[in-house]
C-alpha cells in the first residue's frame, strides 16, 4: 500500500515504473487520497523496459478497472506515450509507441463512460526533445508546462474543469 501522499506531490510516479507497476496499486491509492481526478503519462518506460504494446494496453485497463473498482466515478485524462530520444534510433520501439498510442486510443474510447468519463490528452505539437527536454526524454520545465497545458486543456474543454492553462 502506498503511504498518504503529502498535499505538494499528490503524485503517484517512481522512477522506473510505468502502467505495469502502477496498476496493482491505483485501487488502493485511489481509495487511500480519495482521488476523483486522475492525469496520467504513462508508457514509454512499459515499451521501453518491460512491456509490448498489446501488454502495455492491458494493463491499462487493469487500471482503469482498479481506479473504477475504488471510486466506480473517477475521471482520468490520459497522455500518450510522449516524444523521446530512443524513438529516433530504435525503428522497432518508435514502432511499438506508435502502436501503443494507437492502442490506448482505442481503450480509451472503449472504457469511457458517462459515469467515468476517460479523455485522451493530445501531446502538443510543439513540443521538442531538444528544448522541451533536458536528456530526451524526461520534461524539462518547458515540457512540464507543455504537457500540464495539455492536461489542464482537456478538462477544460471536456468537462468545464478550471480553465485556460496559464504558467
Amino acid at each position: 500500500v502506498q503511504p498518504a501522499l503529502a498535499p505538494a506531490r499528490r503524485h503517484l510516479a517512481g522512477w522506473g515504473e510505468g502502467w505495469l507497476h502502477m496498476a496493482p496499486v491505483i485501487g488502493d491509492t485511489v481509495t487511500a487520497t480519495g482521488a476523483d481526478v486522475l492525469l496520467i503519462s504513462l508508457g514509454l518506460i512499459d515499451l521501453g523496459f518491460y512491456t509490448n504494446s498489446e501488454q502495455t494496453e492491458a494493463n491499462v485497463r487493469a487500471f482503469v478497472a482498479a481506479a473504477r473498482a475504488a471510486n466506480p466515478r473517477v475521471r482520468a485524462v490520459l497522455l500518450p506515450v510522449i516524444p523521446n530520444v530512443r524513438a529516433g534510433y530504435d525503428a522497432p520501439f518508435a514502432a511499438e509507441c506508435a502502436r501503443f498510442n494507437e492502442l490506448l486510443a482505442k481503450a480509451v474510447a472503449d472504457l469511457d463512460t458517462a459515469a467515468s468519463p476517460l479523455l485522451l490528452a493530445s501531446v502538443p505539437e510543439s513540443y521538442e526533445l531538444d528544448a522541451d527536454t533536458y536528456d530526451g526524454t524526461h520534461p524539462g520545465p518547458s515540457g512540464e508546462h507543455k504537457l500540464a497545458a495539455a492536461f489542464a486543456g482537456a478538462m477544460h474543454q471536456a468537462w468545464g474543469l478550471g480553465g485556460p492553462y496559464a504558467p
